[in-house]
């Protein structure tokens, strides 16, 4: 599955793949193109087909993939923070500052409640969500390059208590 985090112009993504409970390689799951910034999550068929799409201009209709409308959500950033989200084959729109999504999301979401940026949000999914893992992309809407951070995170044992 994915962790995706967007808040204050920033969208931060992992890059794991996974089939079922493996690993199964890793994508940049965001794009930029001019000010609007694009996401996928979900299976890979339809994330490939929607962010092919975006990057190609938005010609056409949205993507139908073959894996089907109900197994990957795609949505666009604007700069005027309204969020366009396709899901099912339709699209809805809002207005939203701060957005989490993917198997991850609602620890990221937790960590930007914390004030955590989109980055370090992705690395707190990382480190507790099974299905988010591999190097973090990040793009900015502000002009600034695309940037990806390796991430490694250690896991630890949780103390335990002493057994008499």
């Amino acid at each position: 599955m994915t962790t995706i985090a967007y808040k204050d112009g920033v969208l931060a993504a992992d890059s794991l793949v996974t089939c079922g409970n493996s690993r199964d390689g890793s994508m940049v799951k965001i794009a930029k193109r001019g000010p609007v910034l694009a996401a996928a999550a979900g299976a890979i068929g339809g994330c490939s087909a929607f962010l092919d799409w975006f990057r190609g201009g938005m010609l056409g209709d949205a993507p139908v993939s073959p894996d089907g409308p109900h197994n990957w959500t795609g949505v666009l950033f604007t700069p005027d923070d309204r969020v366009l989200v396709l899901e099912n084959g339709c699209w809805t729109a809002t207005r939203q500052a701060e957005v989490t999504m993917g198997s991850g999301a609602e620890f990221a979401q937790g960590a930007m409640s914390m004030g955590a940026d989109p980055v370090r949000a992705v690395k707190v999914a990382i480190m507790h969500d099974t299905q988010s893992g591999g190097e973090i992309t990040v793009l900015r809407r502000d002009g600034l390059p695309a940037t990806s951070a390796s991430v490694i995170i250690r896991r630890t044992r949780r103390p335990t208590k002493d057994r008499a």
